[in-house]
């Protein structure tokens, strides 16, 4: 050992302390022995910070017995080993003692001799028994040091399909102890399909004998799905026995931000089709607008067909532009300047109501397509009232949180711009419910059945160029 051996003798007897002392001294040249001859020396001894690698001790003591100081040195180290030296002691004491945490017995008897070179035998199997379960603890505090600090969380299962193990990672997300998931299966903390799907990701990963990488997805402590990357793979522990190991990264906001790319994405390949469109389409409205010029030109002011006319070069004019031409709007003086052309498309058996927030706040972006967007929505309006109903027109200020902007595109918006202003359109026919909900506008009749009644948002934020529709809720 680097250092001296560190023993702490408890004997009365000083022959016999004398003798345990020369014994010792045979086995270990660096040594360093202290010898107890009362309670207050044993006291002071069990103070110290540095625990003794050996104690030896009597049984009988004028002052106490060997299982008093077998418990109180076990208490305050419980990894020193304890030899109990006596020839007083009987079979119950031994077992007792043994039971107690005793590391080993020796009786003294009429040859000492005997009984003291057994002592040494006692001491090195004692001490090396004692460095191997230094070892295996040292390695038991670094494993679970390293599982616990570790980003990912981990776990193990039998062949049962019973937790055996998880970290405090897993703990920390599913808010559970350790205790609360041993002896569980996935049958006992998740619904059955879900269950069933982790089961046999399970056994296949043991019948096929070689680790997996899997996709798996299962409800938060919140009830929220969560996504995950799991690796599973097959373990046998010192006694041979086959276990499931795992590791598993919750991907759930990856996955959300692979989708609003996705969906980005999307929007980028439409946007480039539709401008290939308009190109294509300008030089139809072209002949639109001419011929409506040529035909304003021959009638007159008062002439009835004249304001349908206007209307139609109106919307030729709008139809041409192809560029996008952001400027600073008034939501409330665009939806104004719709309401003729909004009346005629949603028809007369549709009552059309526009509500416009005083004081709205300025937004800055296309008046082309604000206009498109809320002429579509109306048709698309009027499409799921057959048979008439009302439709309701508002504009109001509204502010969206981080979470509304982590869960839809953009996935961020600037600290600095946190006020929208909002378009809310709502109507109602036959079957629809008088509350309004914001909620996205597409799949209103697959959702609903026919004349159903729904309500939407268009939200034109003042730094952005493009208008979005809010996602349902469910």
């Amino acid at each position: 050992m680097s250092r001296p051996l560190r023993v702490l003798i408890i004997e009365d007897n000083p022959d016999d302390r004398a003798l345990i002392q020369r014994e010792l001294k045979r086995a270990y040249a660096d040594l360093r022995m202290t010898s107890i001859l009362n309670a207050t020396d044993f006291a002071r001894a069990l103070e110290e910070d540095e625990a003794y690698d050996l104690v030896l001790t009597d049984y009988q003591l004028p002052w106490t017995n060997g299982l008093t100081i077998l418990r109180a040195v076990k208490g305050r180290y419980p990894d020193c080993p304890v030899i109990m030296v006596t020839g007083t002691g009987s079979e119950e004491i031994a077992v007792e003692a043994m039971k107690a945490g005793l590391d080993d017995y020796i009786l003294k008897g009429p040859q000492h001799g005997k009984i003291l070179g057994r002592l040494s035998v006692s001491v090195k199997s004692v001490l090396e028994r004692a460095e191997e379960r230094r070892a295996l603890r040292e390695s038991e505090d670094r494993f679970h040091a390293f599982m616990d600090n570790s980003p990912a969380v981990a776990f193990m299962k039998d062949e049962d399909g019973r937790f055996v193990y998880v970290n405090q990672l897993f703990e920390r997300f599913f808010k559970l102890t350790r205790l609360q998931w041993l002896g569980k299966t996935d049958f006992d903390l998740w619904p059955e399909e879900t269950a069933r799907q982790l089961r046999d990701n399970d056994l296949a990963v043991l019948a096929e004998g070689r680790p997996a990488e899997i996709f798996e997805a299962f409800p938060g402590p919140d009830g929220t799905l969560q996504y995950w990357l799991v690796f599973k793979f097959p373990v046998k522990d010192h006694a041979g026995r086959r276990l499931l190991g795992g590791m598993a990264v919750n991907i759930t906001e990856r996955r959300q931000l692979e989708q609003q790319l996705r969906q980005a994405q999307k929007m980028e390949a439409i946007g480039n089709l539709a401008g290939g469109v308009a190109h294509d389409f300008n030089n139809l409205v072209t002949i639109i607008t001419g011929y409506s010029d040529m035909l304003l030109s021959r009638i007159g002011p008062e002439d009835p067909m004249r304001r349908e006319l206007e209307q139609i070069k109106k919307a030729g004019g709008r139809a041409r532009r192809q560029m996008l031409q952001p400027k600073v709007l008034d939501l409330n003086a665009v939806v104004s300047n719709l309401e003729p052309m909004l009346q005629r498309l949603i028809g007369e058996n549709i009552e059309l109501v526009i509500e416009l927030k005083p004081g709205l706040g300025q937004v800055k972006a296309d008046p082309g397509q604000i206009e498109q967007v809320i002429m579509n929505l109306a048709i698309n309006a009027s499409d799921a009232m057959p048979q008439g109903g009302k439709l309701l027109l508002e504009t109001d200020n509204v502010e969206l949180d981080e979470a509304y902007a982590r869960l839809h595109i953009p996935s961020t918006c600037p600290e600095s711009l946190p006020q929208r202003i909002q378009s809310r359109r709502s109507l109602t026919g036959p079957r629809c419910p008088r509350e309004r909900r914001p909620c996205c506008w597409w799949r209103t009749n697959q959702r609903c059945g026919g004349s159903c009644g729904t309500c939407f948002s268009i939200w034109v934020i003042p730094s952005w160029r493009h208008a979005t529709g809010s996602k349902p809720r469910s």
